[in-house]
């Protein structure tokens, strides 16, 4: 029978070329645990709200508080959601007057989009950096980089 690091590296995409497999049983604060209890300082903690600790009580609660309410609910100005109006509102405390509205989204690149959007609508315009910026972001990735994740013909095997 298999075990669950061959598992791992069979089935599951890895993000780096050799990438850690450490089998992971728990996580708490900025530790994260193996099967074994050894804890390990977690410096990719980058998700969601990871990065003020694994299983923070005051976290915890509010996200079993939100779950029992609702899961997800159309973010992007469709509905009047509480947190997110509480959010924006505290934003709009703390910025600048001009700055009173705020755009929620859940990644950079959506928030990079929407900047791009926002620029365009302010001076009016197509400007050739903006215009640059979304081509670049159309073009595919160089071919060397592309190679490591190209089916090879002879094969399923992805090449080396």
């Amino acid at each position: 029978m298999k075990s669950f690091e061959e598992d791992f590296l069979k089935y599951q995409a890895k993000t780096t070329p050799y990438p850690l497999g450490i089998a992971i049983d728990f996580a708490k604060g900025s530790y994260v645990y193996d099967n074994d209890g050894k804890s390990y300082l977690d410096f990719v903690a980058g998700v969601s709200a990871c990065t003020l600790g694994h299983c923070h009580p005051k976290i915890v609660a509010a996200i079993k508080n939100q779950v029992d309410r609702y899961l997800h609910v159309m973010v992007y100005g469709e509905f009047a959601l509480k947190p997110s109006v509480n959010l924006a509102k505290e934003l709009a405390n703390v910025l600048p007057k001009k700055l009173e509205v705020t755009y929620l989204v859940n990644s950079g690149t959506e928030a990079i989009e929407g900047a791009i959007k926002l620029a365009k609508r302010v001076t009016g315009r197509d400007s050739a950096f903006l215009m640059r910026f979304l081509r670049c972001l159309s073009k595919p990735p160089p071919v060397p980089f592309c190679n490591r994740f190209m089916m090879s013909e002879k094969s399923s095997e992805t090449t080396p």
